[in-house]
């Protein structure tokens, strides 16, 4: 009891003066452990911190250890990446409880000496800044309502990411998920430069490129704060990497349009546009485009969706709502043609003045928007609950 409310006294400490670094460090010092959801938010608050403990002590940090000797509980390896954070003089009252817990619980000299190392190496190297947030959305088809596995990674600028590990992989209503994407956000933000809005990158199936997730709505954050659409909160676009493994040479032409600087869109307002010319455009005029905007009615976008994504088109604009090329005019207000890079902020701007106004701006934008190189895609869902005590593969 007397090391418990130690740790507890030091850990309250720190969520008072930094309450950001615990949750960090758990996240990246932790990567393959199920964690609870209050390490998986921005800020650690003290009154989670019994349940935070029990968890991380009632299971293993997965690492080796020498043969005979007990395995290293997460929250022992969780209390030196914290430590090591803090720095040499401000850690080592940590070290000192890690040293104690080690020698009674019968934990090897070595093991310790290993996690100890690590959470060196860890705090030292300077990890470039979250970017964004990559949320994998799929259907939950066996369930009564309308329901979806969500599986959230936050990405970095350098390709690494972390993976948000939950305690249980359950199915999810819209409302919850989008709750899980702005809880994701909000870590994503603290590291952000304060002029720039959060990007939350969605990958869906293709049968799922036409869900209106921009338009699921949270709730409201807190008491003062009235609730919108995650569309209207931060920049919410599209992918589908599912489309790489399908088609040969795709994420060469991704990687070509996106180098080739061809910002200027194909805008296919035309009902006549078929498969076979789009093709032939794409292939040839213009062969650079790096975005398609698609009017006319759904089934025409529906039919050429695919196509664009097949080319390596990774950017593609459309107006879920719109059932003829008369309705384009509407969308022509968020500036389909304008410059390229302001093009997600544009369209987050228009969501939410077409959610204040919707019978004045009835139209719907849909965007994907799929970065340089391959998305980033979070390892395959786990789509039942893990047993008891289980760990993440």
């Amino acid at each position: 009891m007397d090391e418990c409310e130690h740790l507890m006294d030091l850990f309250r400490g720190i969520c008072k003066e930094q309450p950001t670094l615990i949750p960090r460090a758990a996240r990246e010092a932790l990567r393959y452990t199920w964690l609870p959801d209050s390490l998986n938010r921005t800020h650690l608050r003290a009154d989670d911190l019994v349940h935070v403990v029990e968890y991380l002590e009632s299971v293993s940090d997965s690492e080796r250890v020498p043969d005979g000797t007990p395995p290293v509980p997460a929250l022992l390896r969780l209390a030196e990446c914290v430590a090591a954070a803090l720095g040499r003089e401000a850690g080592a009252e940590m070290r000192r409880w890690s040293d104690q817990v080690a020698a009674r619980t019968g934990i090897h000299p070595a093991a310790l000496a290993e996690r100890r190392t690590d959470a060196s190496r860890w705090a030292a190297r300077q990890s470039p800044p979250l970017s964004r947030v990559v949320a994998e959305v799929s259907r939950a088809r066996n369930e009564p309502r309308e329901s979806y596995y969500c599986r959230i990674l936050l990405a970095r600028a350098d390709g690494t990411h972390t993976t948000l590990h939950e305690t249980v992989t359950a199915p999810r209503t819209p409302e919850e998920v989008a709750r899980r994407v702005r809880d994701a956000v909000e870590v994503v933000a603290d590291e952000l430069n304060s002029t720039v809005v959060p990007h939350a990158t969605v990958l869906v199936a293709r049968d799922s490129l036409h869900l209106p997730i921009d338009e699921w709505n949270p709730g409201a954050p807190n008491e003062f704060v009235p609730d919108q659409p995650i569309g209207a909160e931060f920049c919410i676009t599209l992918s589908c990497p599912e489309m790489s493994d399908l088609v040969r040479g795709r994420e060469r032409e991704h990687r070509r349009r996106w180098e080739s600087g061809h910002s200027a869109p194909l805008v296919i307002n035309d009902e006549r546009v078929t498969r076979p010319r789009l093709r032939r455009l794409l292939q040839t005029t213009y062969r650079d485009a790096t975005q398609v905007v698609l009017q006319g009615s759904p089934e025409q976008r529906n039919s050429l969706l695919e196509l664009c994504l097949a080319l390596g088109v990774p950017v593609i604009l459309w107006d879920r709502q719109a059932d003829r090329p008369a309705d384009a005019a509407v969308l022509q207000q968020l500036d389909p043609a304008g410059p390229l890079a302001d093009l997600p902020a544009r369209v987050r701007d228009f969501r939410g003045t077409a959610f204040d106004e919707p019978e004045t701006l009835p139209a719907r934008p849909a965007l994907i928007w799929e970065e340089h190189g391959r998305p980033l895609r979070p390892e395959t869902l786990t789509l039942q609950d893990p047993p008891e005590g289980a760990q993440a593969s």
